[in-house]
C-alpha cells in the first residue's frame, strides 16, 4: 500500500502515462482481468495499447507487461477498444482449434479495433477519408501471453453506409452462436456525396456480426439504430461506441456512448429552455438519489426558465454513457431499432465514459467504467504523479421489481469496512479516520 496521498488503494490505475476506456474484462480460470487502453508514454505520445492487471478480488492489482501493442499493420496507429470471450473446452477435442494440441479448459480471446490512419489526408478524424478499421483476434492459454494477431472483420466487411468510424468489439456467446457488436457512426443519407461530415447530420448505430468458428471469420447479422416514440428512424447522437449487451432475469439492454447529445432534455435544445439573461433561478425540491435513508442537505437549483420534469443534468456530460431498455421479452438479435426515448444514463458524474459489463463465475454481471472523459485537456493531476486517470470501483448490476437497472458496490468492499458508528441527528461526531461510512 502506498503512502502517496494521491495514489488510489482501490482503484485500478496505470503505473505511468494515460489510462481510458475498460477492456477485455473477464474472469479466466479464477482470476480477473482487467484491460485498458493505455499510452505509457503520454503526454509525448498518445499511441494506445493495452494495459493489462489482475485481481483476486476487484481491489487489489497487480500490474502486468502490456498485452497487446500497436505494432503490426493492422493496428499501426493504435490497439483500440474491445472485449473478452472465454472459450470452455470439455475435452481436448471441443472448442474452436486454438492449437494443434490445444488441451481441455478455458481459453482466453480478446478483440480490438486496430486503428491505421493514412497521414497523407488532411481530414485529421478520418470519418470519410484517411481511415481504416480492422477487427482482431490474439488468444491466450494462460491469460498473459498472446498469439499473433487475426484480422477477422476488415473495413470491406462493413455495410457501406458507415463512415470509416467502426470500433470497439464486444463478443459473448448466446444460442450457441458467438455475436459480436460494434458501434458505428452512419452517413447521413439525405446529404448526399456532396456535403462534408461536419455539414452532415450522421448518426449512430450498432452493428450485430454472428460467427460460427469461435471468432475467426463472422457475417453481419443486422444493424440496429435510434428511432422515436412512432418508431421513425431518428438520429441520437453522431456516432455510438463502446456498446454493449445486459442481460438480467431474461431481460436485455443495449448499453451505448451516445457522442454528439447537445444538453437539455432532448437531442436537441427544445424553445424556451436556454437560460436568459437576468432569469431568477427556481427551485427543485425533490429530494434526491435513491437512497433509503437520508437526502440531499440543498435544494438543487434550475438555471432555466420554464423547465420540464427532466433531469436538471441530463446531457450536461460533455459525452454521455446509458442503455435503452428493450421490450419485455425480446432480444438484442431480433430487433432493429431502440427507443431513443428511453436512454438511461449509467452514471451523472462528470467524469464517467466507456464503461463495459462482464459476467463473472458466481453469475454476477460486473460493471466497470473509466473515470475520465475524451477530448478535456486534463492540466490539473497533480505534479509529478506520473499517471492519469483510473478506472471505476466495480458495480454489481441487478434488476429491481418494476424492471430498472440497479448498481451496487461489489461485496468486496465489505472487506474494507471499519467499525460502524450510530448518530443521532443534531450529534457532533468526531471522525478520526480520513474515510467512513455515516
Amino acid at each position: 500500500m502506498t503512502n502517496d496521498f494521491w495514489t488510489p488503494q482501490f482503484h485500478l490505475f496505470p503505473p505511468q502515462g494515460w489510462m481510458n476506456d475498460p477492456n477485455g474484462l473477464c474472469q479466466f480460470k479464477s482470476v480477473y482481468h482487467a484491460f485498458y487502453q493505455y499510452t505509457p508514454e503520454w503526454p509525448a505520445n498518445e499511441l494506445r495499447f493495452w494495459g493489462h492487471a489482475v485481481s483476486k478480488d476487484l481491489l487489489s492489482w497487480e500490474t502486468l507487461p502490456i498485452a497487446i501493442s500497436p505494432d503490426a499493420a493492422c493496428d499501426k496507429d493504435g490497439a483500440f477498444s474491445g472485449s473478452a470471450w472465454i472459450e470452455t473446452r470439455n475435452t481436448a477435442a471441443d472448442g474452436c482449434g486454438h492449437g494443434d494440441n490445444a488441451a481441455a479448459g478455458e481459453v482466453m480471446r480478446l478483440f480490438y479495433t486496430g486503428n491505421v490512419m493514412d497521414e497523407t489526408h488532411s481530414e485529421a478524424d478520418g470519418i470519410d477519408v484517411g481511415r481504416e478499421a480492422y477487427e482482431v483476434m490474439v488468444t491466450s492459454e494462460d491469460g498473459r501471453s498472446f498469439s499473433p494477431k487475426r484480422v477477422v472483420l476488415k473495413p470491406a466487411d462493413y455495410p457501406d453506409t458507415c463512415t470509416n468510424h467502426v470500433r470497439d468489439p464486444k463478443v459473448w456467446e448466446q444460442d450457441g452462436v458467438l455475436r459480436m457488436l460494434l458501434g458505428t457512426r452512419e452517413r447521413d443519407a439525405a446529404a448526399g456525396n456532396e456535403k462534408s461530415a461536419d455539414e452532415r447530420h450522421d448518426s449512430g448505430a450498432v452493428l450485430i456480426y454472428d460467427s460460427s468458428d469461435c471468432g475467426k471469420s463472422w457475417t453481419l447479422h443486422s444493424v440496429i439504430r435510434g428511432a422515436n416514440a412512432l418508431g421513425h428512424r431518428e438520429a441520437f447522437g453522431y456516432m455510438w461506441e463502446c456498446p454493449f449487451l445486459v442481460q438480467l432475469d431474461d431481460q436485455e439492454f443495449l448499453s451505448v456512448c451516445p457522442q454528439g447529445l447537445s444538453e437539455g432534455a432532448s437531442t436537441e435544445p427544445s424553445a424556451g429552455t436556454e437560460p436568459s439573461a437576468g432569469t431568477e433561478p427556481s427551485v427543485d425540491t425533490n429530494p434526491g438519489a435513491d437512497a433509503s435513508k437520508g437526502s440531499r442537505l440543498s435544494d438543487s437549483v434550475n438555471l432555466q426558465e420554464n423547465a420540464s420534469s427532466e433531469p436538471l443534468d441530463k446531457w450536461q456530460n460533455i459525452w454521455q454513457s446509458g442503455y435503452f431498455p428493450l421490450p419485455e421479452g425480446q432480444k438484442l438479435i431480433n430487433v432493429e431499432t431502440v427507443s431513443t426515448d428511453n436512454f438511461v444514463l449509467w452514471d451523472h458524474g462528470f467524469d464517467f465514459y466507456a464503461p463495459q459489463t462482464f459476467v463473472d463465475d458466481s453469475g454476477r454481471t460486473i460493471l466497470i467504467g473509466w473515470m475520465g472523459i475524451i477530448d478535456p485537456i486534463y492540466h490539473s493531476y497533480p505534479a509529478g504523479i506520473g499517471f492519469c486517470h483510473n478506472l471505476t470501483l466495480p458495480r454489481e448490476l441487478s434488476l429491481s421489481d418494476n424492471g430498472v437497472i440497479l448498481q451496487h458496490p461489489v461485496k468486496e468492499l465489505d472487506a474494507k469496512r471499519r467499525e460502524c458508528v450510530e448518530f443521532v441527528a443534531d450529534a457532533v461526531v468526531k471522525i478520526d479516520q480520513l474515510s467512513a461510512d455515516i
